[in-house]
């Protein structure tokens, strides 16, 4: 508890001739019931915070990590390259000519998915409310996917035989 906490409440409670301890269950107890939440200790706190750190705070740490080692092994790998003479050509940047392709066909199929998940959410049990519309949504995105790679397939060989 905070130092102007606990001297709030002591002179409270020698006005109120109460024992600090007293004053401070009641101010707790009038908290939970006004609010009608349970105020955490110092224990459920810190139990929390580490769930938090855990769950967010450690992905986030590794990913950075792996991208700092994995940038510095390209540099050196191309210092060393560089120092032995040997002429390094960057490599060439594919551009993919079907992004409009792609992302329209992911739209409406994201959408066709929701949509249908949507009409057998209602046929479900209570149980399974929402469910639908997620698988159904994933699934109408790689759906989407493979058509747009069968398409670009095809595009690709007609390029080919010209």
């Amino acid at each position: 508890m905070s130092d102007f906490r606990v001297f709030f409440l002591k002179k409270v409670s020698y006005s109120c001739n109460l024992p600090v301890e007293v004053l401070v269950l009641s101010v707790n107890e009038t908290i939970r019931n006004i609010l009608n939440i349970e105020i955490m200790d110092g224990g459920e706190m810190l139990i929390a915070l580490t769930a938090i750190i855990c769950a967010v705070g450690l992905p986030v740490l590794l990913l950075i990590v792996l991208v700092v080692r994995t940038t510095r092994t390209k540099h050196e790998e191309r210092m060393a390259m560089i120092e032995k003479g040997i002429v390094l050509e960057e490599p060439e940047k594919k551009t993919n000519k079907f992004n409009a392709l792609r992302n329209g066909l992911l739209m409406i199929g994201l959408a066709l998915g929701a949509m249908s998940g949507v009409y057998l959410d209602a046929t479900m049990p209570s149980d399974w409310t929402g469910f639908p519309v997620v698988i159904f949504t994933v699934l109408g995105g790689g759906i989407a996917y493979l058509i747009y790679f069968f398409i670009v397939l095809k595009m690709m060989e007609k390029e080919k035989e010209q």
